[in-house]
């Protein structure tokens, strides 16, 4: 059980309270009110405030820097500095450094980076409606290869258990679930008046190593480039079972959407026979974004 109290509660912190507690650590909390805090002597986590207790040393205090109280999103001021003790990247540094555990609100911290706020903000978007990346403080900052989230919490489960004098939360355990994108299953059979239009421009490009392809996936479309599904089965070895093939299932396949009709019998077909002992997904086709 580990104590936790706060003048106020937000669905932004309980969010993020949910996400360390329950999902990471898969420990039990409990809200402790101002007035049950003075007749408890339990460890507590104190947030928003520094609080002053009898044993100061069963206490951990974070401060807050407001943004979990917030409703809506607006352009955030964010500073990032490298903590002098585990060289760690963080912002929303409070000015009273002295007064807490913490320089910094890590809850906040936390919500920032795994809501993905920024992307909410107004900002230049890619020629498709995208959030560039670039834009993001973890690529301007480098930290974006840093898991930055899993390395605070380790530092924060380490001051808990100072102050508990027991281990807490379970040993993480991890599991592999490969998942394919399949845009396209043929790249040359099937395609009908369309593959005679290719050979042409083939013809014309002098790509005739493409004719090859076109002419034998005609005859057996087996033997197409793009049908590795045996070669991707031998790849996943023992994590077969747990891969999810995700198959793009446009309804009007276009330059963007190049899948075959999903209409065609020779698709139909193949999906019905792919499907009985695979996870299938529907891959969202380039037109679902906006529709």
């Amino acid at each position: 059980m580990i104590y936790f109290t706060t003048n106020e509660s937000s669905p932004r912190l309980e969010y993020v309270l949910e996400f360390i507690f329950s999902h990471v650590w898969q420990e039990e909390i409990k809200f402790l009110k101002s007035n049950e805090i003075e007749k408890t002597f339990h460890p507590c986590i104190f947030y928003g405030f520094p609080a002053v207790t009898e044993n100061n040393n069963l206490k951990i205090n974070i401060p807050s820097s407001g943004i979990l109280y917030e409703k809506g999103v607006r352009t955030q001021e964010i500073k990032v500095v490298k903590d002098s003790i585990t060289d760690l990247p963080y912002f929303f540094e409070t000015d009273n450094k002295e007064d807490y555990d913490f320089p910094f609100d890590l809850f906040a911290l936390i919500f920032y980076l795994l809501s993905r706020y920024e992307e909410y903000l107004p900002a230049e978007k890619d020629q498709y409606g995208r959030y560039i990346s670039t834009n993001s403080i973890s690529v301007k900052n480098e930290f974006v290869q840093t898991p930055i989230i899993d390395q605070w919490l380790s530092v924060f489960k380490q001051k808990i258990e100072n102050i508990t004098g027991k281990p807490i939360g379970v040993k993480q355990k991890f599991s592999l679930f490969p998942t394919i994108d399949i845009d396209i299953v043929w790249a040359y059979a099937h395609k009908g008046l369309s593959m005679w239009k290719g050979i042409l421009k083939d013809i014309v490009l002098a790509k005739f190593t493409a004719i090859s392809f076109r002419y034998k996936s005609y005859i057996n479309p087996d033997s197409d480039p793009f049908f590795t599904f045996d070669y991707l089965e031998n790849k996943l070895h023992n994590c077969r079972n747990n891969t999810i093939w995700f198959i793009l299932y446009s309804k009007n396949p276009d330059s963007k959407d190049v899948n075959h009709n999903r209409s065609l019998t020779s698709f139909d077909d193949w999906l019905k026979k792919f499907t009985v002992k695979k996870s299938v997904g529907i891959h969202p086709s380039f037109q679902s974004h906006s529709s």
